[in-house]
């Protein structure tokens, strides 16, 4: 391994085994194995299209993703899904602790109107997936897909926990 110190205290540690740690640690666990940046053109679901802005950005830390950017849905009427993010979703088996959500700016996007609806649009990710989800909540129910909008913008930022 490499060692990088300032004033006799270690700063950054290259090991053998890989991976970069920081401040003194030597713990392969806690080493940085990964990172990332790039973009990637949306694709969607279920027959929609996305035209003029397509583009989102991601970057990789780790096994921590973020995506990150806005596009327009140019013909609407079901569920929106972008069914093709970078990188596949942790598979945690029987449990769904990788579950994830995020936050959707909207711009000249219908809302949800069935009852108990709480107007709000977000995004969400499920264990080992490649899909992002756009839900909105219900009092008392699960949340429901939002039904993507013609000529509708939706701005994105999303963690989520990769492979």
């Amino acid at each position: 391994h490499t060692i990088f110190t300032t004033n006799s205290s270690e700063k950054l540690r290259i090991l053998s085994s890989g991976g970069i740690t920081f401040n003194g640690d030597t713990a392969q666990a806690n080493a940085l194995h990964d990172y990332e940046e790039g973009t990637f053109t949306v694709t969607l679901a279920n027959s929609l299209t996305v035209g003029q802005q397509t583009t989102l950005s991601y970057t990789k830390i780790g096994n921590q993703v973020r995506i990150s950017g806005q596009f327009k849905v140019t013909s609407g009427g079901s569920d929106l899904i972008v069914s093709n993010l970078p990188f596949t979703t942790k598979n945690t088996g029987s449990t769904d602790e990788t579950f994830s959500s995020g936050i959707c700016g909207l711009y000249n996007v219908t809302f949800p109107t069935d009852g108990g609806a709480s107007g709000e649009i977000m995004t969400k990710t499920q264990k080992n997936d490649t899909n992002l989800y756009f839900v909105y909540n219900r009092t008392g129910n699960d949340p429901n897909n939002h039904t993507a909008t013609t000529n509708g913008y939706y701005t994105v930022s999303h963690w989520y926990t990769a492979a």
